[in-house]
């Protein structure tokens, strides 16, 4: 059954308002984002109905995640935006680094927005305020920009160092390469289908067989081409879907308030549909990646 939701935002002054995700059975967590005025410029600080339709999914996915002998995973935002999909991540996951990624212009509010919810995430994830073996990176945050990465085979982005054997952008010095990427609403452009899936190729894990991407998008009519180039590019990679699905919800330009899992009184706003997707690098004739649990 399709999720619907409802959300609504201007370009008008900014505001902080409050999300409740999904995080565990009869568990749900509220997390204050602060959204800037928006333009055409900084869409990241507007927070889209894709990222929060599929930060209540996460939990759905969890048996999905590919631990193998794994202690720990890394998982990696990309457009993260306001920070409501990868905090999310970070809470419903345990033992699994997230780190929020977006452009430079974006960054500042995303921190901010990770910062003001650290607590609340920490309390989701653990219970209590982190294990005092914990280190500090379980949730960073940091600059990628999809055109330089593209251009510069060998950087990696930035992010809040961490203590320990841990680097900057929060995973073991011995590794660079996510386990997990994680994307809402990032193709919009003509250039966005090939630099996401050279960012897959770039930070995915070579050596796990069962890395997952997984997206969501809004279904736009003027983005039927980018949406299909998508996804042959990804199938060209070596991709293949392991789950996919969609999401129905409102998203207009009005007076702020809530999202709502259940949408009321939005007979006036216009349906928006979501396509969501999870994607493997491993075939799915091999070894099940749902049976790659801890």
């Amino acid at each position: 059954m399709d999720a619907e939701a409802s959300v609504a935002r201007t370009g008008a002054p900014s505001f902080t308002r409050t999300f409740t995700i999904t995080v565990g059975l009869q568990q749900s967590l509220a997390l204050n984002i602060h959204e800037p005025s928006i333009t055409a410029d900084n869409l990241g600080f507007k927070t889209w109905l894709s990222s929060f339709s599929l930060a209540n999914r996460l939990k759905g996915f969890s048996s999905l995640l590919p631990w193998g002998s794994k202690k720990r995973l890394h998982a990696l935002e990309l457009g993260a935006g306001t920070g409501l999909l990868g905090m999310a991540a970070a809470a419903i996951w345990k033992d699994v680094d997230v780190h929020l990624t977006d452009a430079s212009n974006i960054v500042e509010n995303l921190k901010a927005n990770v910062e003001a919810n650290r607590q609340a995430i920490s309390f989701a994830r653990w219970g209590k305020r982190p294990p005092r073996n914990e280190r500090d990176g379980w949730i960073t945050t940091g600059v990628l920009d999809w055109e330089e990465e593209s251009k510069d085979s060998s950087a990696r982005p930035p992010a809040i160092p961490c203590s320990g054997k841990y680097d900057q952008v929060g995973h073991d010095r011995e590794r660079d390469r996510y386990d997990v990427i994680l994307a809402a609403d990032t193709v919009y452009g003509a250039e966005h289908p090939r630099l996401m899936v050279e960012m897959f190729n770039k930070y995915l894990d070579i050596d796990n067989p069962h890395v997952l991407v997984i997206v969501e998008a809004v279904i736009r009519p003027g983005y039927t081409k980018e949406s299909q180039e998508f996804s042959e590019r990804m199938h060209n990679a070596g991709f293949c879907v392991l789950r996919d699905g969609g999401d129905t919800g409102y998203d207009d330009w009005g007076t702020p308030r809530h999202y709502e899992l259940e949408a009321q009184d939005c007979d006036d706003r216009p349906n928006v549909v979501c396509s969501w997707a999870v994607w493997t690098r491993g075939s799915l004739d091999s070894e099940n990646p749902t049976e790659m649990t801890r």
